[in-house]
């Protein structure tokens, strides 16, 4: 991980990953939302990535990160750390963008671009720069869009004479309902959109949320399973992490709303 922001999946993305698919049952990974890359990072390179995030931000930091990287490390070795690249640093290019998104993510509280913080004895540069570097390989060859996630799923082409469909799987990681993130609120009607967007496509698809009741109606109303990742606790909040799949999976057959016991775990971060 090299930003921090809220609903990252860092810290659980092995629990998720491990009812994803088996990585041979598949040759494309596509995301609508991609954040900051926590779950992408933690799983096994696909042949062929799809990655997308409504965020500007995000973007170009990716495209940064992809095409400039060395000049990217040089300008975030180059910006003194202080309140002022909160409140007013206001970079022109796109690669003084990506370098101050980047630092306001790691050096600010929760990546809130608020209040400044800073471990006495830690060094985020010097991770930040470790982590750029460790992961040019992973992205090197990955497509990545800047669209709201239905133009996004709407681009996506399939050739059914080669079964395309049946090679895709979507992973979903959306803004949660009633939960505030760094974008606006995702809506009821945002989610209804999500999962009529991933039916349409026909591909094997996992959605991330909370245990809320609006969504666990649609889960139900679809006929999707649902597991029980566990309890996560963000900002004193305690909330129940579900995966919510149209697919079975290989550690146990799961009814809608159901979950097997041996799903459920303790996961406890900010």
């Amino acid at each position: 991980m090299i930003i921090g922001r809220f609903g990252n999946k860092q810290r659980i993305a092995k629990q998720i990953i491990k009812y994803f698919p088996k990585d041979n049952t598949y040759t494309a990974y596509v995301e609508p939302f991609f954040g900051a890359g926590g779950m992408f990072l933690n799983k096994e390179v696909s042949q062929y990535n799809i990655l997308n995030d409504i965020d500007n931000n995000i973007y170009n930091l990716f495209i940064q990160w992809k095409t400039n990287k060395d000049s990217l490390i040089k300008e975030i070795q180059s910006i003194p750390i202080h309140q002022t690249i909160l409140d007013n640093y206001f970079p022109s290019d796109d690669i003084s963008k990506a370098a101050i998104y980047i630092l306001t993510c790691n050096y600010s509280v929760f990546g809130t671009n608020k209040t400044l913080r800073s471990n006495v004895m830690e060094n985020k540069k010097y991770f930040i720069e470790e982590r750029l570097n460790l992961f040019f390989e992973y992205i090197k060859y990955c497509k990545f869009y800047n669209k709201d996630f239905r133009e996004f799923l709407k681009i996506l082409s399939f050739d059914d004479r080669y079964n395309e469909r049946d090679k895709t799987f979507i992973y979903a990681d959306p803004p949660y309902l009633d939960t505030k993130t760094n974008y606006d609120s995702f809506t009821e009607n945002d989610s209804i959109d999500l999962f009529d967007y991933l039916e349409n496509s026909k591909c094997r698809y996992a959605i991330s949320e909370f245990n809320h009741p609006f969504i666990l109606k649609q889960a139900k109303q679809r006929n999707l399973n649902v597991i029980e990742i566990g309890e996560r606790r963000n900002l004193g909040n305690r909330r129940t992490e579900i995966l919510i799949t149209n697919y079975e999976t290989e550690l146990g057959l799961f009814d809608s709303l159901g979950g097997a016991s041996n799903t459920k775990s303790s996961l406890a971060f900010v």
